[in-house]
């Protein structure tokens, strides 16, 4: 399965982005284990770590991000 989150870049702005991609066997049941990777693709802004971690936790039910990817070096993607 592959699934993809557009996730807002800020709080308090609309520009920017993080794109969350998540791959593999995976389950919105929290009782069932996941085989998933998850893809970070931009981080926007420095606010935007707990909306990340949130959907990680709330959602993929993980705090983990396997692979990161920076597309450039503005504030709305690091």
């Amino acid at each position: 399965m592959i699934e993809i989150d557009i996730l807002p870049a800020s709080h308090e702005t609309k520009s920017g982005d993080a794109i969350l991609i998540r791959i593999g066997n995976f389950s919105y049941n929290k009782n069932e284990p996941n085989s998933q990777k998850v893809i970070l693709i931009d981080s926007g802004y420095s606010d935007t770590a707990e909306i990340i971690e949130n959907h990680l936790i709330n959602i993929y039910n993980t705090k983990t991000i396997d692979i990161a990817f920076i597309t450039h070096p503005d504030s709305d993607h690091i």
